[in-house]
């Protein structure tokens, strides 16, 4: 991976690459595909509407069974503060999947999706795939490639998040306090 700039990131993934087995099950249980039907290992279908809490979002919700921002944790039946928070992310975003010619149908699926909040789906939806580093012939390739993904992007928003409570903490706290 390498920065392009503040709003884009590159994710090279190599889909050869294998990962020690106490790291590939460190990755699995920190996945969120890992409570949907089926593991996430197979397609759920597309959600449909046009609006994420009241339609698209809450559909998400029964199909995976999924209730809180999958990167931050934030708890979306929490409180109404938290309900209007809610937004529904592709991992692999669409417009990266069409330049490296992953199928429509893959990308669109609510197994290729996670709810996020506003913030945690803000602070990374800016990134493309490296098209020399994939390869995608099978379903279980993408599966892969999102997992992979996922876990890429987590980590950089959990350094976002830890670079925006020392910016609050140091500039923005003690404003309140005067």
């Amino acid at each position: 991976m390498r920065n392009m700039d503040s709003n884009n990131v590159v994710i090279s993934i190599n889909l050869d690459r294998i990962t020690g087995e106490a790291e590939s099950e460190a990755i699995l249980e920190d996945l969120p595909f890992t409570h949907y039907p089926h593991q996430g290992r197979q397609l759920l279908g597309r959600v449909k509407g046009a609006n994420a809490k009241h339609e698209y979002g809450l559909q998400f919700m029964k199909v995976t069974g999924q209730t809180r921002c999958a990167y931050c944790g934030m708890d979306f039946t929490a409180s109404y503060e938290n309900w209007v928070q809610m937004a529904l992310d592709h991992v692999v975003p669409t417009s990266a999947g069409k330049v490296i010619s992953i199928n429509p149908d893959w990308l669109e699926d609510s197994a290729s999706k996670v709810l996020a909040c506003m913030t945690c789906n803000g602070y990374d939806n800016r990134f493309s795939l490296s098209e020399d580093k994939t390869c995608l012939e099978t379903l279980e390739d993408y599966f892969d490639l999102r997992d992979r993904v996922f876990s890429e992007r987590k980590k950089r928003i959990e350094n976002r998040h830890q670079e925006e409570r020392r910016f609050f903490d140091q500039l923005v706290k003690p404003i309140g306090k005067k």
